[in-house]
C-alpha cells in the first residue's frame, strides 16, 4: 500500500488494535491489524497519522546517519575510552596489545588476524579498562552514597544493566557499543 509516496506494509493479525510502526534502519512503514479491517480504513488511519510517521522516518534516518561507523582498527580511525577521541595508529605484531597515549592509540595486532577476532580483543581491553577504573571509584562511591556492594560484574549487555539490589550485586557494560560514542567520562565522580 502507498500513501503520499510512502510505502507502508500492512500486515494483518489476530488482534484487536491498529499499530503503526517506524523500523529501523530503513525506516520501513509498518502497520499491524486486525483482520476485519478494511483497506479505506486502513488508509484513513495512515492518513491521520502521517506527520507523526514522516517525522519519525526522518528521526530514524537520521539516527542511522549518525550513528558511528563500524571501526575497523585501520590507521586514522578513531577510538574512544572514557569519553575522549584518540587516533589510532594501526602498528603489526605478533600479539594483540592497546596503548593509550596523548599521541593516540596504538593498536597492535598480526595483519592477516580477523576482523571478529580483533572486535574480540577490543571488548577484552574496554573490559579490562573498566575493572582498573571500577576498583579505583567503587570504595570512593560507596562512601560518597553510604550504599555497599558485595560484589561487581562487568558484562557486555545490550540492556538492562545496573544493580541487582537483593543480592547486592553491581553490573557494569563494558560494551564497545558505549564506548564507542565520543561524550562524557561514564564513570566519573558522582
Amino acid at each position: 500500500m502507498v500513501i503520499d509516496g510512502i510505502e507502508i506494509e500492512v500486515q494483518k493479525k489476530n488482534i484487536k488494535n491498529m499499530h503503526l510502526y517506524v523500523k529501523p534502519p530503513d525506516a520501513r512503514v509498518l502497520i499491524t491489524c486486525p483482520k476485519r479491517i478494511r483497506d479505506g480504513d486502513i488508509k484513513r488511519f495512515v492518513s491521520s497519522h502521517l506527520d507523526w510517521v514522516i517525522k519519525k522516518r526522518a528521526e530514524v534516518l537520521s539516527r542511522q546517519e549518525n550513528a558511528p561507523k563500524k571501526c575497523s582498527y585501520k590507521t586514522g580511525e578513531s577510538f574512544y575510552l572514557w569519553g575522549k577521541e584518540y587516533k589510532i595508529t594501526a602498528l603489526d605484531g605478533k600479539r594483540f596489545s592497546v596503548k593509550i597515549s596523548d599521541n593516540g592509540a596504538y593498536i597492535t595486532y598480526p595483519a592477516d588476524m580477523p576482523i571478529e577476532k580483533l572486535d574480540a580483543h577490543v571488548k577484552e581491553f574496554y573490559r579490562a579498562e573498566l575493572k582498573k577504573k571500577t576498583d579505583l571509584l567503587l570504595p570512593l562511591w560507596e562512601e560518597k552514597t553510604g550504599l555497599y556492594c558485595s560484589s561487581y560484574q562487568t558484562k557486555d549487555m545490550k540492556t538492562r544493566w545496573g544493580c541487582e539490589k537483593r543480592r547486592g550485586i553491581f553490573k557494569l557494560c563494558y560494551s564497545s557499543r558505549a564506548c564507542s560514542y565520543g561524550g562524557s567520562e561514564p564513570l566519573g565522580g558522582l
